[in-house]
């Protein structure tokens, strides 16, 4: 079976691998042991967020995929999204989302 390149950058490092598409995207990151958030594995919680980093011709217009529900097709680079800074005050919780 053919292997793709999975480029994925966290924290500014470039980590590669090469993976077959048995796998999403979700469980070859869980493979490299870099840290990623996930939650529901199906696509609905959008928790596992990467940015796309790679041209990939998906035909949405969008720069993001959801690794738990993508596999790979081609060599791709992606980008882990850093956590959002949560806050929480005695009544309140708030929520501070990285800029882009």
């Amino acid at each position: 079976m053919k292997k793709y390149k999975l480029n994925v950058i966290h924290d500014g490092i470039k980590h590669t691998d090469k993976f077959s598409s048995d796998n999403s995207i979700l469980e070859c990151i869980e493979s490299m042991m870099l840290p990623i958030s996930s939650s529901c594995r199906r696509g609905r919680c959008k928790a596992c967020k990467v940015v796309v980093k790679s041209k990939i011709h998906n035909g949405l217009g969008v720069n993001y995929i959801l690794p738990c529900i993508t596999h790979l097709s081609d060599d791709i680079e992606v980008e882990i999204l850093p956590k959002p800074i949560i806050i929480k005050k005695t009544h309140r919780t708030v929520t501070i989302n990285p800029i882009y």
